[in-house]
């Protein structure tokens, strides 16, 4: 079956230039150079990650630095844990009713129901929870 070559690459995402003959039939050889755009791609740089990236990257799947943070009586993380935290559904911060000189920190955590259906037992442990480890309302 014979495919023409321009049709081919488009599929797989290759130049049209870099191959010939100009239809396909079985495999495609190479016989002009690489081109100058391809080449270029190749020998640039590569972009620096962002800050948050670096920080997943040497969190060993997200668990550093929360393990040494979470043994420790403090109510509060490092900047670097709170970024993590994130990804784990929690989020930290200052009592927004408590103003002053002292922080008084609390936390947040995001729950997520499919159909948003919650069986009667779940939310009332759920309740239970907060009522005796949350700041209450």
């Amino acid at each position: 079956m014979k495919f023409p070559v321009a049709s081919f690459l488009l599929l797989v995402g290759a130049s049209v230039d870099a191959f010939a003959p100009s239809t396909f039939v079985g495999k495609a050889t190479s016989t002009k150079s690489i081109s100058s755009s391809t080449l270029s791609m190749v020998l640039e740089k590569p972009k620096e990650l962002a800050k948050i990236e670096v920080l997943k990257s040497g969190s060993d799947h997200l668990k550093i630095p929360l393990l040494e943070q979470m043994q420790t009586e403090e109510i509060s993380v490092s900047k670097d844990a709170m970024q993590i935290l994130k990804y784990h559904g929690s989020y930290m911060q200052s009592n927004r009713e408590v103003r002053g000189k002292t922080k008084d920190f609390q936390f947040m955590l995001r729950l997520k129901q499919p159909a948003g259906e919650l069986p009667a037992d779940l939310y009332r442990l759920c309740d239970d929870l907060s009522a005796k480890y949350g700041q209450g309302i």
